[in-house]
């Protein structure tokens, strides 16, 4: 039944049984407390104490052992950590003073002093604090706000800089005006500066084989050269492609046997090459030698004699050749003529010819270029033999001279072409210095200038033996000039005979040839002598093969 207390007045016969079934619950049958009826009202057990899930005990001072508190070592240098284990604090193992933590610094520590951060040393130091405070700033006290005026020179000092808008920042698009130096070399992102922004650049870099390879036209000339493709390695030899490529490779394995069948340490002679004794008596030594054939050269050097402009080749009787000074050409000897007589300039350009009757001249087989040849006529004793000069063109009064025809009479006949024979210009000659002189007709003098012209001061000279006066003067070109025309002067004694420059000889683009008939001074005296300049050769194209001829009369 359901443990209760008895109802007085009640529960008669029954009393004493629900007494005792109550007092059970929580009694021994010997009046002791019942261990599971403490147990089931909350009370702790004595066998708890101390154990784990039980409950601390104290000890004789009232305390809690430390043991039950914590891990660790309990004393006066830890503490009770959150997670029941005791530790020391952080910092020198418990140290009771400042300098011996380990995030202190102290250094010559003094009353008044006070600890700052230092953040450089991660440490706090100790800092003696300024014996004179500050009372007053800008003669202000309290909590006060500075101005630039408040501040001894911040006004001029800042009016001394630039303002923001006049300066280069370090980012950021500007443009810069005026030449700016710098005193060491400016460091250029190099995307700033294109290839095409320096000039020539491209054109330079595309005359130029990249490092990566490419084709060039021209020979390489190096102190030595790497070959990196195939198998580099010693004894390897260089070896192509069809293409041409090279590559290192190795040697082919079968070694030489014997050289000209000898073997050992072999020295080759010339007959032990095939063909080379022959082959070398075929070529002329470079110390010279004869060839039997003709030799086809682009052109050719000679240096014997004296190399100069204007130099003709020449030969000895055994025929060297070298550079000599052009001489009058070959004299040929006509003989006794009449009638039509050639005169063939490829035999010479000098001819000689005693009149026996009515003679007419003419020349055959003109050179290129210019030709100055002549004609030296005696007459017969009988005289009287008329001379004719067919195909020329007289100067300067567009008839034949009249020539001495006296018996026995000398005639010099000068002519002149600056074009193979194209136009040819008598140039009349004077009777000779045997027999009885002939009239005296018009003289000349010829002054040439081979090659292409040059602007030059005249240094050949035409001397007189007597007096004459100038009557024309004649300026022929073999080669035409283009874009100016060309311009001599003629000077006697080193003085112009044109005071007017304007009547200078001048030939004009694209002709061959002028005449100046009115020089200012005309009158010559024996012993003076004639020079000619040229002062203006053409520009596009200049003249050349100059000829400037100066007739005369008594």
């Amino acid at each position: 039944m359901t443990a209760r207390l008895p109802i007085p007045g009640g529960d008669d016969g029954d009393w004493g049984d629900i007494l005792n079934n109550f007092l059970s619950q929580s009694l021994n049958s010997d009046g002791s407390l019942n261990s599971s009826s403490v147990a089931n009202a909350g009370a702790e057990q004595t066998a708890n104490k101390g154990v784990a899930d039980g409950y601390a005990s104290l000890n004789g001072s009232t305390q809690v052992p430390a043991v039950q508190l914590g891990s660790g070592t309990a004393n006066t240098t830890t503490y009770l950590r959150g997670d029941g284990t005791w530790e020391v604090p952080p910092g020198s193992g418990g140290s009771t003073t400042l300098a011996g933590d380990t995030d202190v610094s102290i250094t010559s520590p003094g009353s008044g002093q006070v600890l700052t951060y230092n953040s450089g040393s991660s440490l706090w130091t100790n800092q003696t604090l300024p014996s004179a405070p500050v009372t007053s700033v800008a003669g202000r006290t309290g909590a006060v706000t500075l101005g630039e005026s408040d501040i001894a020179n911040l006004t001029s000092d800042l009016s001394a800089k630039a303002n923001d808008s006049t300066v280069v920042h370090n980012t950021g698009n500007e443009t810069i005006a005026g030449v700016k130096t710098f005193s060491s070399a400016p460091i250029v992102p190099s995307s700033s500066f294109p290839e095409s922004a320096v000039t020539n650049l491209t054109t330079d870099l595309s005359a130029k084989v990249a490092s990566a390879g490419g084709t060039m036209t021209g020979k390489l000339v190096v102190p030595s050269f790497q070959v990196t493709g195939g198998s580099p390695a010693s004894g390897e030899i260089l070896t192509a492609d069809s293409s041409g490529n090279a590559t290192w490779q190795s040697a082919p394995s079968g070694a030489v046997t014997s050289v000209a069948g000898r073997t050992g340490a072999v020295t080759l002679g010339e007959s032990d090459v095939t063909n080379l004794t022959t082959d070398l008596a075929a070529k002329v030594p470079l110390a010279g030698g004869t060839m039997t054939g003709k030799l086809v050269v682009p052109s050719f050097q000679v240096t014997g004699g004296s190399p100069a402009t204007g130099m003709v080749l020449t030969s000895d009787s055994s025929g060297d050749a070298t550079w000599a000074p052009a001489t009058p050409g070959v004299v040929v000897s006509l003989g006794s003529v009449s009638g039509t007589v050639s005169c063939d300039l490829s035999a010479g350009v000098a001819f000689t010819a005693t009149l026996t009757g009515n003679t007419t001249f003419q020349f055959i087989n003109w050179p290129a270029g210019l030709v100055e040849p002549e004609i030296y006529t005696v007459q017969d004793s009988t005289g009287g033999r008329t001379i004719t000069i067919s195909g020329v063109a007289w100067e300067p009064t567009g008839s034949a001279p009249t020539f001495s025809t006296a018996a026995n009479a000398v005639n010099i006949i000068p002519v002149v072409s600056y074009n193979g024979g194209t136009n040819v210009f008598g140039l009349t000659g004077l009777a000779g210095p045997t027999g009885p002189a002939g009239p005296l007709g018009p003289a000349s003098c010829t002054f040439s200038m081979p090659g292409v012209l040059t602007t030059t001061t005249g240094q050949s000279r035409q001397y007189f033996e007597t007096a004459y006066t100038i009557t024309n003067v004649r300026a022929s070109v073999g080669t035409a000039p283009t874009g100016a025309s060309i311009i001599c002067d003629v000077l006697k004694n080193g003085t112009t005979i044109y005071t007017t420059q304007s009547n200078r000889p001048t030939i004009a683009v694209s002709t061959n040839t002028a005449t100046a008939n009115n020089p200012d001074i005309t009158s010559i005296n024996a012993s003076d002598y004639l020079t000619v300049n040229v002062a203006q050769i053409g520009s596009t194209v200049a003249g050349a093969d100059l000829t400037v001829t100066v007739t005369v009369s008594s």
